[in-house]
């Protein structure tokens, strides 16, 4: 599972009108690793076919960008690593000509900003460690917090008009775009686990509480 495939698989069908169920789906190793899969077709919960897409004789990603430029599917889902090569083909464009305006319009409706990535730890060492849990939320707020500070005392950070963006992104976003905390993230965390199971990553719904050590539940950055 890719993290920005299940969000851009869930937005499209929540808030674009796409029926799962008449769409073709597929997954392909596109971005982190080309390793063949060996797991068994996906199924999801909402009446959708999601395939793997795949070939011996290519990587996974060779065969996923030919297949959109030869027309035989009609759009692929890729991060900002992967968009440049393919936008310098002329018969590819992005969904949206605007995608900043976009995805104003999404936060502004939703609230949401997409979460990616996760921090996990045994449970064996999180109860042999009561105060670990704790101790590594307040290590990643505080880590945050000089990042920023940083990147604010900074004079140019290497682009010309730098304050001018930040003054613009937190018009839009608030103070902080990333603020720490299962409340904080609450209709985040509700909304991704519930495209999990849409789309069957996940076997069962679960509950944000589920996801975090009891002791870390109620954190809030100071």
């Amino acid at each position: 599972m890719q993290t920005a495939a299940t969000w851009i698989r869930g937005t499209l069908v929540e808030h674009y009108g796409i029926d799962p169920a008449k769409a073709s789906w597929y997954v392909a190793t596109t971005h982190h690793w080309d390793d063949p899969s060996h797991e068994d077709d996906i199924q999801p919960h909402d009446g959708s076919t999601i395939r793997k897409y795949e070939t011996p004789s290519v990587t996974g990603a060779e065969f996923a960008y030919r297949a959109l430029l030869e027309g035989e599917i009609d759009a692929i889902g890729v991060t900002e690593v992967q968009a440049p090569m393919l936008l310098a083909d002329r018969r590819v464009r992005r969904l949206f000509d605007d995608y900043r305006a976009e995805e104003v319009r999404y936060f502004e409706q939703t609230r949401i900003f997409p979460i990616m990535h996760v921090m996990a730890m045994r449970r064996a060492l999180a109860e042999a460690h009561p105060e670990l849990p704790q101790a590594l939320f307040r290590a990643f707020c505080e880590s945050k917090r000089k990042a920023q500070q940083a990147m604010h005392d900074m004079p140019s950070w290497s682009l010309a008009w730098k304050d001018d963006y930040l003054d613009a992104e937190q018009r839009v976003f608030g103070r902080d775009l990333w603020p720490f905390g299962v409340a904080s993230n609450q209709h985040v965390i509700d909304t991704f686990i519930r495209y999990c199971y849409q789309q069957g990553i996940a076997a069962r719904q679960l509950a944000a509480a589920d996801l975090f050590h009891p002791s870390t539940r109620q954190l809030e950055e100071d």
